[in-house]
């Protein structure tokens, strides 16, 4: 299994927060089902949730 630490070693990524943090961005844009339960738990609407894409 690849560790953050795999993608800042290669320099893929200035450090793991980065790779956990885009990690953390795709599984939210990937799995809508994951972004409405979290933002049910925090108390925000799943919309504020959505991460504005790099490629847009």
């Amino acid at each position: 299994m690849m560790t953050p630490q795999a993608f800042v070693n290669v320099q893929l990524y200035p450090s793991e927060t980065a790779v956990m943090g885009d990690a953390l961005r795709q599984l939210l844009r990937l799995k809508p089902d994951v972004r409405v339960g979290v933002a049910i738990s925090l108390g925000h609407s799943p919309l504020r949730l959505c991460v504005k894409s790099e490629d847009a």
